[in-house]
């Protein structure tokens, strides 16, 4: 029978090593049961002691520790010496690195190292890798019992469920021990040796008959190697009953091995088991092995439909809290403004695929999310998304190495989708802005175009700047001969006169016997300029520039309690703003908050409504608020300024400057106001406490950062008096005596700090965000004339404060289209809606110019999970556990 205990660690009493001593009655399965061993996914069976090669050994720590941390591997080892420090070593670095404690059975002669043990009652530090020994008893064969053990095992009472528990037996020593390696052989257990042991091996011709293909040796300097030699000697065993896949599915092995591997299993026709090791591969980052296993015949709408719920139920350290296929359409909704239409289930697997890749970039598993990119129809729009995603991801962490790692996705996603969209615009410059405009189904029927809302290496492709060339000036053609910019300005004058020289983009002409009579074609004409985006804004322009001077009017030349017809002007005006602004809210999915121009919008009808409250109550406070408004309002005038690409930029660098100055002034409040204190307290003490007192103390040290010293005040007063409360009126207050000597001293050194140091500070600081801005000024002017062109093609073609009527007209047509049985569908000229043929036409262009798009190897070695031992190696070990 077996005989169970536990020892204490030499320096660690709170641990202890399991150990059982074993003679010819005792039964294995009864031992590992009592230990609570369940389950592994591959064994390794140590031998050897001599070892000196110290380089190879460091390198053999390295593979080890790789293979433990992601099979979750047992060990079996009877290694001592240079081959037991080789093991130590390598569970030591899986302990630290992985918080991870493999399972090191030790197999030793009782009378060798058990009965010292046992006797006393502590195991030595350099033995405390081990998790567990068996003692055998001097009557017992000890290779035999090492067989005995390792086939014991390898059965799959304590593998995974249908299968044996691949053995490998590992060889690392000079010194050989053949009757252990031919038994191994006779059981059908590979032999992998390393170093120069294969001189040395003796394995009879009678034994190896057949069985050459189980011995192998390695003699390679790389850790790498060493673990892909494990690895190929379970694979050259050709034992059926081994699940192999799972195994080359852990390693992330090529697609020519797993897919050979993939014919061969019995298992590949359960649907249940494609489903798990697909999920493994997702789950761990296997950007080798996932293309192989869908285009190995996993249907992934019904994956997605089984396993999409749980896969984002794990995203983030809390999950993300969704239940069902809603709510991660809520979730995708909530974090991307992209309505997937998946609450009822996946029905294509191409939205199969835009789910996983959504997955795959809320993870960060870069390694996946580039192969199912690959897989994608909609590869552009698919790195357009993956960019907008992972820019929200940047902005909600704090994470500074986290943060990097999504720069460095944000950069290769960029890369792809600005490199897809330049070749397809090389090659043909409109089906190149046909496909940035194309609605996307898949994608919750927007566009690439509208998608790119935030990117700015996008927009400033020259495809995206064509395109919203066509955008501003349509309908009219974007020939610059036939409508120049004064032409176009000529006829806003009488839009009557438009249709006659001006040239139209596709409109039915003159002649085609469309229109009823001559004047309904003059009046389609002049609507369809007034409709030209860049039309909208000149008249906008124009009318904010009359209410402008109605508005300075009123201030300068009317102002008064009672009400004017001047002032119902602007009330109309502004109500027409007002309006407008909650258009632009409703219409804006959530960004309405994030765009500084609607905060001065706000900011301006508030204090008019306040202005004009006012007027009836305190009419000078009234006056003053006013004015400030008009000072607000006249600001919006730059926002007409970001089309131009000399201005637009310098408004950047201006909210940059802004940011910076809000920094500095920090610096700049703590130096004048303890500064300002101090000499208070010198020149005037025992002052008294009111507001004259605190606005003098800041007053005059603020001025003095522009030059006005005001040192007459401190040294030459000649007419003051000592009475603490003067300074409201009549004579001014006496500064003490030794205050008109030291405080000129103190200003002396204020001034060096203030205005040699903190402006030049300043002045440096400002220099840096110029040039910041001014490196990519070209970027900052796409951008902010795609902003200004999404925002004027919305609005009415009737400028404020007509504006009113296409207000209420365009809300009659929403009531009709929400009372009325059929909803139309909505396409504009930055989401147009193309038929199935001509839309199949444009996919198979787009992807036949995004199927060059290929990484980069050297990608990959920036990731850390490509490594087996990386941030999913639980994952890894519990695929080959728990299936």
């Amino acid at each position: 029978m077996e005989i169970f205990g536990s020892l204490k660690i030499a320096g660690d009493e709170e641990n202890e090593i399991k150990y059982c001593k074993v003679n010819q009655k005792s039964k294995i399965e009864r031992i590992l049961t009592n230990w609570g061993l369940k389950r592994t996914g591959l064994l390794l069976s140590l031998t050897g002691t001599t070892f000196p090669d110290k380089d190879k050994q460091k390198e053999i720590v390295k593979a080890l520790a790789e293979v433990l941390a992601s099979t979750g591997a047992w060990v079996i080892s009877d290694a001592i010496d240079d081959v037991g420090n080789i093991l130590k070593e390598a569970v030591l670095e899986v302990e630290a690195i992985n918080d991870y404690k493999p399972v090191i059975i030790g197999v030793f002669r009782w009378e060798t190292f058990g009965q010292k043990y046992c006797k006393m009652n502590r195991v030595p530090q350099e033995d405390k890798h081990f998790t567990h020994f068996i003692f055998v008893d001097d009557g017992i064969g000890f290779d035999e019992y090492r067989v005995k053990l390792d086939s014991t095992i390898s059965s799959s009472a304590f593998g995974s469920v249908g299968a044996k528990i691949p053995v490998v037996v590992l060889n690392i020593c000079n010194d050989v021990n053949n009757k252990y390696l031919e038994l191994s052989v006779e059981n059908d257990h590979p032999v992998l040796s390393f170093g120069d042991s294969k001189s040395k091996m003796q394995l009879t011709d009678e034994n190896m008959k057949g069985k050459e293909h189980l011995v192998s040796y390695i003699t390679s300097a790389n850790s790498i190697e060493y673990a892909y030699a494990i690895l190929k000697s379970v694979i050259g065993t050709n034992d059926k009953s081994i699940d192999i896949l799972r195994l080359s599915i852990v390693w992330n092995e090529s697609h020519d091995q797993v897919a050979s591997l993939v014919k061969k299993s019995s298992h590949w026709n359960d649907e249940t088991y494609k489903h798990k090791l697909l999920k493994f591969a997702l789950e761990s980052n296997n950007g080798k092995t996932t293309p192989t296993l869908v285009s190995s015949g996993i249907d992934l709408a019904t994956f997605c439909q089984n396993n999409l719920v749980r896969l984002f139920s794990k995203i983030g350290d809390a999950g993300c809290g969704v239940d069902t296929l809603g709510d991660v359409q809520d979730y995708v909704m909530h974090e991307t403004d992209v309505l997937l239409d998946i609450a009822n289930g996946v029905k294509t697997n191409e939205i199969a695929i835009i789910c996983l890749f959504i997955w795959s970039i809320f993870s960060m598993r870069y390694d996946v999310s580039y192969q199912l990119w690959r897989l994608s129809e909609n590869k552009m729009t698919a790195a357009v998304f993956a960019c907008k995603c992972l820019e929200r991801m940047k902005k909600c962490t704090g994470n500074e190495d986290r943060k990097t790692r999504i720069e460095w996705m944000i950069g290769k996603y960029d890369h792809r989708s600005t490199w897809i969209l330049t070749k397809c615009y090389a090659d043909k410059k409109n089906k190149a802005k046909k496909c940035l405009v194309r609605e996307r189904k898949e994608f919750g029927g927007t566009s690439t175009l509208l998608m790119a809302n935030q990117n700015k290496v996008f927009i400033q492709n020259n495809a995206c700047q064509a395109a919203l060339n066509d955008i501003w000036l349509e309908p009219l053609s974007t020939d610059e001969t036939s409508n120049p910019f004064w032409k176009i300005m000529l006829f806003m004058v009488n839009p009557l006169l438009a249709g006659f020289f001006l040239n139209f983009e596709n409109l039915d002409s003159k002649k085609d016997g469309n229109e009823k009579c001559y004047g309904a074609w003059r009046l389609k004409r002049a609507r369809d300029f007034m409709k030209s985006t860049l039309v909208k804004f000149m008249y906008d322009m124009l009318s904010f520039l009359v209410f402008l001077t109605i508005f300075a009017y009123a201030i300068v030349f009317s102002t008064n309690q009672a009400l004017s017809a001047v002032n119902y002007a602007l009330m109309v005006w502004v109500f027409t703003f007002a309006i407008e602004e909650i258009r632009q809210l409703f219409v804006s999915n959530g960004d309405y908050f994030t765009d500084i121009w609607n905060w001065i919008d706000l900011l301006a009808f508030v204090m008019f409504v306040v202005g004009e409250v006012l007027c009836h109550i305190n009419l000078e406070i009234a006056r003053i608020i006013m004015a400030l408004d008009f000072i607000v309002y006249s600001l919006r005038l730059l926002h007409a300024c970001t089309c131009l690409r000399n201005i637009g930029p310098k408004l950047v660098m201006i909210g940059k400057m802004m940011q910076d100055l809000v920094y500095f002034l920090i610096i700049m409040m703590i130096v004048v106001v303890s500064y300002a204190i101090a000499t208070q307290s010198i020149l005037y003490p025992n002052s008294p406490v009111t507001w004259y007192t605190f606005y003098k103390t800041l007053k005059i040290p603020y001025w003095n950062i522009f030059g006005e010293l005001g040192l007459e005040d401190i040294e030459d007063v000649v007419n003051c008096t000592n009475d603490t409360m003067a300074g409201f009126d009549g004579l001014p207050r006496c500064p003490t005596k030794i205050g008109t000597y030291i405080v000129p001293i103190m200003m002396a050194i204020y001034m060096l700090i203030v205005h040699v140091l903190l402006l030049n500070l300043l002045i440096a600081m400002f220099s840096f965000t110029f040039e910041k801005v001014q490196v990519e000024n070209d970027k900052h002017w796409c951008f902010l004339r795609y902003k200004l062109i999404r925002e004027y093609y919305d609005r009415p073609f009737l400028c404020p404060p007509l504006m009113l009527i296409s207000h209420v007209t365009r809300f009659v047509f929403y009531l009709r289209r929400k009372l009325g049985k059929k909803q139309s569908r909505s396409s504009n000229a930055f989401c147009t809606h193309v038929d199935k043929t001509e839309s199949d036409r444009l996919m198979r262009w787009e992807r036949m110019h995004a199927e060059r798009a290929k990484l980069n190897k050297k990608d990959l070695t920036h990731l850390e999970e490509s490594s087996l031992s990386g941030t999913y190696t639980e994952i890894r070990r519990n695929l080959l556990i728990d299936i």
